[in-house]
């Protein structure tokens, strides 16, 4: 979860000191998890173009996990 956060922070949609967990999940939260999934686990960038082969990515498994991960922290 704290990856999430940092991930968030790195790209700058949120905030340094801002928290992305809360009881009322923010109405972003969506988009910041599919994001966060695509950006670790996808063949395509962020901006849209194609990843270099030498950049490691996680597998279909690990960004179950990632979700999952995700469902358990907003539930």
């Amino acid at each position: 979860m704290n990856q999430c956060e940092s991930f968030l922070i790195g790209v700058g949609w949120l905030k340094d000191g801002d928290s992305f967990f809360s009881a009322t999940p923010r109405c972003e939260a969506p988009t910041f998890i599919v994001v966060w999934i695509m950006n670790a686990c996808d063949s395509i960038t962020l901006n849209g173009t194609t990843k270099p082969a030498s950049v490691e990515r996680g597998t279909y498994g690990h960004a179950q996990k990632m979700r999952a991960a995700m469902t358990y922290a907003l539930a």
